[in-house]
């Protein structure tokens, strides 16, 4: 999902969650500052269904 929204992959950090007891990685996305005040409401409108 984050791909399709044009989030860039960062990292992976290892070991990072613990789900039901078990330690899981967590894959990392970014987008900068600039991009979210270009895009963010079309960002939330797409991801979060807002208006």
């Amino acid at each position: 999902m984050a791909e399709k929204l044009g989030l860039r992959e960062e990292g992976v950090a290892l070991g990072f969650l613990q789900i039901r007891g078990v330690w899981e990685d967590h894959v990392r996305y970014a987008i900068t500052a600039e991009e979210w005040t270009d895009r963010g409401a079309e960002l939330g409108e797409r991801f979060l269904g807002e208006v």
